[in-house]
């Protein structure tokens, strides 16, 4: 979204989004981009900037 990395995932009763606003990656560069998911937590991370953590209850 307009040059933001956002991720939706859905543990069958409601949507959980997760995402990294302050970081555009429309540049024309590479970037590494890492998700990672463990039962209702997920974990973002956009090259070496800080991880953004999504623990639902």
């Amino acid at each position: 979204v307009e040059g933001n990395i956002f991720a939706v995932y859905n543990l069958g009763t409601s949507d959980h989004p997760i995402g990294e606003v302050g970081v555009k990656v429309n540049d024309n560069q590479y970037h590494v981009v890492r998700f990672t998911r463990n039962g209702a937590n997920s974990s973002l991370q956009i090259d070496d900037y800080n991880v953004q953590s999504n623990h639902p209850s």
